[in-house]
């Protein structure tokens, strides 16, 4: 498992370096700025406010494997409730921001850091499950995606909006 778990991690992450190649590229430095911001700010939420789910997930799904459902419905519910949350302090900082450049890019950030979300705890459930066929897939995908998405909307100008549409 840890050969493919290898793989599952290590092509993603040769994915995530070209983009990071073209994306310096094809974007101005004040595009990729914002860019990069908001990358920082969506991971910094989804550390913050997500990821106790993953490592609750982690610790708790093994011990239940013939009712998983004890732990996936709380799990659910306390996603939706904190994505609720996450959606509403997004939309309060959208209204009070005066920049509409940002304005618009913090919109996409808020169901960035949603999906960033509900992916992990999805990876981590596929990783207790021991599946890592499966946990090459969906990290492997998203990151082709990714960059495949993103490159083809920055090529067309989107600015640091493309590759923010990419990873969503």
């Amino acid at each position: 498992h840890s050969f493919y778990y290898l793989f599952a991690r290590g092509l993603p992450g040769v994915l995530s370096f070209a983009a990071l190649m073209l994306f310096t590229r094809l974007l101005t430095p004040a595009e990729f700025g914002r860019y990069a911001l908001v990358l920082a700010g969506v991971s910094l939420v989804h550390v913050v406010v997500f990821q106790w789910l993953q490592l609750v997930l982690a610790r708790f799904l093994p011990g239940h494997q013939d009712t998983p459902q004890v732990v996936l419905q709380p799990m659910l519910a306390l996603f939706l409730l904190l994505a609720v949350v996450v959606s509403g302090a997004g939309i309060i900082l959208v209204l009070l921001w005066p920049d509409p450049i940002w304005q618009s890019l913090i919109v996409l950030a808020i169901p960035l850091t949603i999906a960033q979300g509900w992916l992990q705890i999805n990876l981590t459930l596929v990783s207790t499950q021991l599946t890592p066929a499966k946990y090459g897939y969906l990290l492997g995908s998203k990151s082709l995606f990714a960059l495949l998405i993103g490159g083809v909307l920055v090529w067309f100008d989107w600015g640091a909006h493309g590759p923010l549409l990419g990873l969503l």
